[in-house]
């Protein structure tokens, strides 16, 4: 919450910059100076209060788990500096050494018992700590990055995020109102049984991560240099059929294999007993896709407001709703009302776009859905076999979609077009 706080908004807004235009580089400079300054007074802030209530455990820990925090944050800019030019790989295989390292380092205090919140703070600064350095070292000697930092550019970054500012804030909120609700309004144990099911659930949404910056950048410069003609429009359309199509797999998989691998590697403690939140959970991963779209075409025509105020909705109905279901439903009742309001979010996007900017098939998600609900059912009613049930969900899903001509050879070109640098 406190990153966000900092971030003002300017994550997306840098990429938009640099993607649409080459001599927007300085955009990264003017954001790394303001993540090093608001991250470095914040943990002075923290630091000082930790002291002051020492006797409070939770607030004793705070400053070093946002130190880890911010270091991955201080690298945000050269992140997104990266993204923009389309330069994927380099930040892949860093993360990639980072995340071993420190599951690695997890791992062997978990064997030797050394495992407390302490030396897990410790790993998590180490590991932010080298992937900081080694983005730092690439982007400082094999790209064309300056640290310098004019004044004037800066005020002209702030002005532009400003209205992303409350967008971001309420972002960051509705990503975590259910688990601060839970923890107020339910037991510890459904709070953790519904914890272990979302962590799950955001894994699930890294393919969005992984394709999000690169639609963002491609979208930036076809929206300020030329528009979306015809053509672009028709490209867009395929990507939205064949992203829809995509997304469904996850929640197809995820749900075959959820409750029989959990229990068995946890001995029944996360399995069945998160099958129903899992579920709700996973019909978000679709409409995620179509919001992650969506919210590229509105943020790269510069409809910020617009967003600002979707987000603020969603947020207060996010709220309202799991104040309302938690005593009711516990984790469930979480999770029902972030697929609500994952329902509204994409429907103002849906409204907006298809007013301001241009219609998508928006009838292709209702028939890929059916078709994938349709292959599920199936397959759980054939065979009760685990794998068996994969192969038919998935080979009848595929077959369906081609059948009824939701997905083909023009889709995959244009998805290996996108992915393509």
């Amino acid at each position: 919450m406190i990153t966000a706080f900092l971030s003002f908004g300017m994550e997306q807004v840098i990429v938009r910059r640099i993607a649409a235009s080459s001599r927007s580089d300085w955009a990264a400079a003017a954001f790394f100076f303001h993540a090093l300054v608001g991250s470095a007074v914040s943990f002075c802030i923290l630091l000082f209060l930790s002291n002051i209530f020492s006797h409070h455990q939770g607030i004793y820990y705070l400053p070093w788990y946002f130190l880890a925090q911010a270091l991955m944050y201080m690298a945000t800019p050269l992140k997104q500096y990266l993204n923009a030019k389309q330069q994927f790989a380099p930040y892949g295989v860093i993360a990639v050494v980072s995340n071993v390292l420190k599951v690695g380092m997890g791992y062997i205090l978990l064997r030797k018992g050394l495992l407390t919140i302490s030396t897990a703070s410790i790993v998590l600064i180490l590991a932010a700590t080298i992937e900081f350095i080694a983005l730092w070292i690439y982007v400082k000697s094999k790209t064309g990055f300056s640290l310098s930092f004019r004044r004037l550019a800066y005020y002209k970054l702030i002005k532009e995020s400003f209205p992303l500012y409350i967008t971001a804030i309420f972002d960051a909120l509705l990503k975590r109102a259910d688990a601060i609700l839970l923890g107020i309004l339910a037991t510890g144990a459904i709070t953790g049984d519904y914890g272990f099911a979302y962590k799950a659930f955001e894994m699930a949404t890294l393919p969005i991560v992984m394709v999000g910056p690169i639609i963002l950048a491609k979208l930036a410069r076809t929206s300020l240099a030329d528009g979306y003609d015809e053509t672009k429009k028709h490209e867009i359309k395929s990507l939205f059929t064949i992203e829809i199509f995509l997304a469904m797999l996850i929640p197809l998989v995820l749900n075959l294999l959820w409750s029989p691998l959990l229990d068995h590697f946890t001995k029944g403690k996360y399995g069945t007993v998160n099958g129903d939140v899992i579920f709700v959970l996973s019909l978000c991963v679709p409409l995620l896709f179509i919001i992650n779209l969506l919210w590229t075409l509105c943020f790269t025509t510069r409809k910020y407001k617009k967003i600002s105020i979707i987000t603020l909705v969603s947020a207060v109905s996010n709220l309202i709703l799991n104040a309302a279901l938690i005593p009711w439903l516990g984790g469930v009742g979480a999770a029902i009302a972030f697929l609500v309001t994952t329902l509204i979010q994409a429907t103002f996007y849906c409204y907006i776009v298809s007013r301001e900017i241009f219609v998508l098939p928006f009838g292709s998600f209702l028939l890929i859905f059916l078709l994938g609900a349709v292959a599920y059912y199936v397959g759980i009613t054939i065979t009760s076999v685990l794998w068996l049930r994969l192969i038919i969900v998935i080979a009848l899903y595929i077959t369906l979609s081609v059948a009824f001509k939701q997905i083909g050879k023009a889709h995959l070109y244009t998805l290996k077009s996108y992915l393509k640098r």
